[in-house]
């Protein structure tokens, strides 16, 4: 499965290959929100090699149970 492309639009390399966030993400075992989004943008980095071009915005969200 291939990352959506309303999310990898901008995030290419220096190939033109977009970021794949759901192959690279299947693999990850943080938990949360926060350090989910540190390990994205620490793997984004590595992508881009360490630069990245735009401005660029992510959120997380923890679903959590109604009681």
């Amino acid at each position: 499965m291939s990352s959506p492309p309303w999310f990898t639009r901008d995030i290419r390399d220096g190939g033109g290959e977009f970021y794949p966030l759901v192959e690279r993400a299947a693999d990850w075992t943080e938990t949360g929100p926060d350090k989910f989004l540190d390990r994205l943008r620490r793997d984004l980095l590595l992508h881009v090699l360490g630069h990245i071009d735009d401005d660029a915005a992510m959120i997380a969200i923890e679903p959590h149970q109604i009681r």
